[in-house]
């Protein structure tokens, strides 16, 4: 009886584990493309199958001014193929070519990634020669707009002054989700430069985020970071690098750059310096106070209130004042 109880809970575990892995198998659908531009098949985001013979193949994807449109073939073996991208105003007289593929690898991957200047269809031709075997191809499609709306020390709602020789010091991003579609498992990479490093002194800094986020949504990451002593007080320019999984059919999609721009402000330190050491008691005294900035950062605006012990009292105040930045 527990030799058969083993059995089930291990034949339990494979099938358990079988359906783990074919949840991420990605799921693509058989097309017929066009054979101009004229006719070309409207495909969006996602991946799909078509089968070359010897004429050329004609998709469209519509993409708004600014996306980043990002192809990526599988060539099938016995075959040499290559995409072509032309503009929305192209016909099949008068084809305006902005794009071609490039090889990844051995060639047998060829992408393009285009950031897009204008709205609307852009034509992908699929051309070549199929020597042998099928002829049967996996194409991508992807149109992503990530955007950074936050980059910097602190949070969104409250920035940190940081300095070189800080530790620890939390950074903070907050992405757009700008493509058209909901994404998972949703990866923000970036590599430090020298001045700075992560938790455990290596150079990269890395989240995954699981859950999904929707088209129009926005992702926060947070990363531990520290600043090296020898670090200038200044601007930083950084790529992000974005990873994702659509999260329907769970296919993987291309890698997006993103710079961002992170500062190492400096910290203020405000000394409040008074002129009179003494107070002369049963009269008026006019007192001076002086607020001085000694740190490596300037200040904004700073709001300033005092407080004086009984039995001395203010006159003619609020005890209240706005000083500029």
């Amino acid at each position: 009886m527990a030799n058969k109880i083993r059995k089930s809970a291990t034949a339990f575990l494979i099938l358990l584990l079988l359906a783990q892995v074919l949840q991420y198998v990605p799921r693509s659908e058989a097309v017929t493309p066009g054979t101009s531009i004229a006719n070309a098949l409207a495909v969006s985001s996602g991946r799909v199958n078509a089968t070359f013979a010897d004429a050329p193949q004609y998709y469209k994807v519509n993409v708004q001014t600014g996306a980043l449109l990002s192809i990526q073939m599988d060539v099938p073996p016995g075959s040499d193929l290559d995409l072509t991208l032309y503009d929305p105003d192209s016909t099949n007289d008068d084809p305006k070519q902005i794009s071609e593929s490039k090889s990844l690898g051995d060639g047998a991957r060829k992408f393009i990634e285009f950031q897009t200047t204008k709205t609307g269809f852009h034509y992908v031709k699929v051309s070549g020669v199929k020597h042998v075997g099928t002829g049967t191809y996996t194409i991508a499609f992807f149109v992503t707009n990530f955007r950074v709306l936050f980059a910097g020390f602190g949070t969104q709602d409250s920035l940190t002054e940081v300095a070189p020789g800080d530790l620890g010091t939390t950074l903070s991003l907050v992405v757009r989700n700008g493509a058209d579609f909901a994404i998972t498992d949703f990866i923000a990479t970036i590599d430090l430069p020298p001045q700075f490093s992560n938790s455990t002194s290596g150079r990269v800094l890395r989240q995954t985020l699981t859950s999904t986020i929707a088209v129009g949504q926005s992702a926060a990451f947070s990363f531990l970071v520290n600043i090296a002593p020898s670090a200038s007080i200044g601007s930083y320019n950084l790529i992000l690098r974005i990873d994702y999984l659509m999260s329907s059919g769970l296919v993987k999609g291309s890698s997006v750059n993103v710079p961002v721009q992170i500062s190492v402000t400096g910290k203020s330190l405000i000394r409040l310096v008074t002129e009179n050491q003494f107070l002369l008691p049963e009269t008026t005294n006019d007192v001076t106070l002086k607020l001085k900035n000694e740190g490596t950062s300037a200040t904004g605006i700073i709001d300033f209130s005092l407080s004086v012990p009984s039995p001395l009292t203010l006159v003619g105040s609020d005890n209240k004042w706005t000083l500029p930045s």
